[in-house]
């Protein structure tokens, strides 16, 4: 118990002392990069906190805030910020139910898997449970004891996915040509959002293909990796504080719906362009340079429209970002025929020397640390 309200006194502070972060931060790795151990704590403290219900308010806040006027987080500017936020609050109450500092929520580089997603070897019980093909139930699941997965919202039912065949995501070519020739944050951030991001929502129909799609352990993997694209494109050409428009704007103020951690409630575009000011590093192994002599031709991604009647998109954006990955598929493949140089995707940046080595002892300093600042305000 005492542990446990050191933890939530260290995060509440967290984000004004950046210094912090060499006792404290996340370091957000592949989802096949885990350890078992690694694995089990993520899928057991969403699991604990599904069941416990501190995930309902987190969910009925994303529903709401698109339910009837999508254009406040989806299909705006605030898309990617907001996500941020959001993906740092549910980061927060994981830290607290595994008494861990420096858990991290995994990714899922769903690129890996873009040409053939319905065999990927993550839908399985070890990793994100099978499901029932009649009923869409998620059921054989390692973190599950029930017969199947309930979830609490809209109300009590099982956790369902529709796996659709003959699917394919964005394939990581065209994610790199998305980026490298995305100059403003609004192009970035609107033609990752359009099609990347919601054609995997879609694939997977369901709950993820709702507004209630937190419901899915998968929606917060996914957005993840939203989010580490978003970190790369940053890293690159110096994008870190690009935005298109008022920074300072209160991610709270739309429709004035509060983050469940209050001490957000203050927070700005601004305060989340920069992950190392939130202790949030993301750890890529892959290498990838792309040989057009080693490469066949690719599919281009399935188009979602499934999620954009369900968001209400903004229809003449769609058909902008539709036209694009058209093109960039039949670029990329006349670039692989004839051996031609193709897009590389930004590399997402080493760890920082300070963050790198300071894996020992973490809990002690950090509680150390905590102690000071609270005898200092206090």
């Amino acid at each position: 118990m005492q542990k446990t309200i050191m933890i939530q006194f260290f995060i509440l502070f967290l984000p004004y002392v950046n210094c912090l972060c060499t006792t404290s931060f996340s370091i957000r790795k592949e989802i096949r990069n885990l350890s078992s151990a690694e694995r089990d704590a993520f899928f057991n403290g969403f699991v604990n906190l599904m069941n416990s219900g501190q995930l309902d308010d987190m969910i009925w806040k994303h529903t709401n805030l698109n339910n009837g006027f999508a254009n406040n987080v989806h299909y705006t500017p605030l898309f990617l910020p907001w996500h941020r936020l959001f993906l740092k609050e549910l980061e927060d109450k994981l830290k607290i139910i595994t008494n861990n500092v420096n858990f991290s929520i995994p990714y899922w580089d769903w690129t890996i898997d873009s040409q053939n997603p319905y065999n990927s070897p993550l839908l399985t019980k070890d990793y994100f449970g099978e499901t029932n093909t009649v009923t869409g139930r998620v059921e054989n699941w390692k973190y599950n004891t029930d017969s199947y997965f309930n979830v609490r919202v809209p109300s009590i039912k099982p956790l369902q996915r529709f796996y659709k065949q003959n699917y394919t995501f964005t394939h990581k070519l065209i994610v790199a040509s998305l980026l490298n020739t995305s100059y403003s944050f609004s192009k970035m951030a609107t033609n990752l959002e359009n099609i990347p991001h919601a054609n995997v929502h879609n694939f997977f129909n369901g709950d993820m293909n709702t507004l209630y799609s937190p419901n899915d352990p998968i929606f917060w993997m996914h957005h993840a990796f939203v989010d580490k694209l978003w970190y790369d494109w940053q890293s690159y050409n110096n994008n870190i504080y690009k935005f298109d428009t008022d920074s300072f704007l209160k991610l709270k103020d739309v429709k004035n719906t509060s983050f469940i951690n209050n001490s957000y409630n203050n927070w700005t575009v601004a305060s989340t362009l920069n992950s190392s000011e939130l202790c949030i590093y993301y750890y890529d192994t892959s290498k990838s340079v792309f040989n057009s002599t080693q490469m066949t031709d690719i599919t281009p991604p399935t188009i979602p429209f499934g999620w954009f009647e369900s968001t209400g998109a903004n229809i003449s954006q769609v058909n902008q970002s539709i036209n694009s990955v058209v093109n960039d598929t039949v670029n990329i493949n006349g670039a692989i025929n004839n051996n031609e140089t193709l897009p590389q995707i930004p590399q997402t940046p080493p760890l920082p020397p300070n963050i790198s080595g300071a894996e020992k002892n973490l809990l002690f300093k950090s509680s150390m640390i905590s102690i000071l600042i609270f005898f200092l305000i206090f």
